[in-house]
């Protein structure tokens, strides 16, 4: 069983983003401007149709937007991955590709996907339902979640990687794979997903700060319509400030992609001991 070098896993993930950044940018962008355009659509959706239409056509976009969505974002993490692996070379200024690869990755996002949310929708449903069950699922919730993480890190930070290179979605490889390295895979995640959440937490509050200061207040929580005025309130800062956190997202996604595959491609090649791509991280 080999295990995974913590350190070299994060200077590979961090060496790779910052010497291919713009590579990655020419890789990603497209996929991601649709999909951060698709993200609206629900909204128009909505406000098209009928009053007794517009829940089920919410509903339905949002579905579809999200399918969509998770497409292109398939799209974009095999261009980056087979970069990081080293299957793809040189710099890149627009990618659009749409095969048997990329339906490979988008069918294993999904299938994992689809398991996390039933995982975490059980208990929440239950605490719907009232009474005895709903006690007992108020204690569940936490330990699901915990389950839900521990899962998506054993499997998804190398189903990528995995799929690109073996051709076929395996999530038992995969779990083969990660075994008795959860713990050396949550610090890597940890390091790659602190500064960004910093980072993008900083500026996010600097660009919402002065309207987010006039409308917050300490409001008492037994006054209900006290307390939904500043929610409204809170959410109408959001809104207004959209373009500008929309703006930031785009600009941290290059970073997040190329981190988050790259130290998954380095793990893959450690736990797998693939010889494939081995000039990829060290370009």
């Amino acid at each position: 069983m080999n295990k995974l070098p913590v350190g070299q896993t994060i200077t590979d993930a961090y060496g790779f983003t910052f010497t291919q950044l713009g590579t990655i940018i020419g890789l990603i962008w497209f996929p991601t401007v649709v999909s951060t355009l698709l993200s609206f659509l629900p909204q128009f959706a909505g406000a098209y149709a009928s009053a007794e239409a517009a829940s089920d056509a919410d509903t339905f976009a949002r579905l579809a937007v999200s399918l969509l969505m998770t497409l292109l974002s398939a799209i974009a993490y095999v261009a980056v991955a087979r970069q990081a692996l080293g299957l793809r070379q040189g710099p890149a200024v627009f990618h659009f590709a749409l095969g048997m690869p990329e339906f490979r990755v988008y069918g294993g996002l999904l299938i994992l996907y689809f398991f996390m949310a039933v995982l975490l929708l059980i208990p929440l449903q239950a605490e719907r339902i009232g009474g005895p069950i709903s006690i007992v699922a108020s204690y569940v919730t936490f330990p699901v979640t915990l389950l839900i993480i521990y899962l998506s890190l054993r499997i998804g930070s190398l189903l990528i990687p995995s799929v690109v290179l073996e051709n076929k979605v395996d999530f038992a490889r995969v779990w083969i794979l990660t075994r008795g390295n959860f713990g050396r895979i949550l610090v890597v995640a940890i390091a790659i997903a602190v500064p960004l959440l910093l980072i993008y937490g900083v500026v996010a509050y600097e660009l919402v700060r002065n309207d987010l200061r006039s409308v917050m207040s300490f409001a008492d929580t037994s006054d209900q319509k006290a307390m939904a005025q500043q929610v409204a309130a809170l959410q109408d800062v959001l809104l207004r400030h959209t373009p500008e956190l929309m703006g930031l997202g785009l600009i941290m996604t290059p970073f997040a992609v190329g981190l988050v595959l790259a130290a998954s491609a380095s793990a893959y090649r450690t736990l797998s001991g693939s010889v494939n791509g081995t000039r990829a991280i060290t370009a």
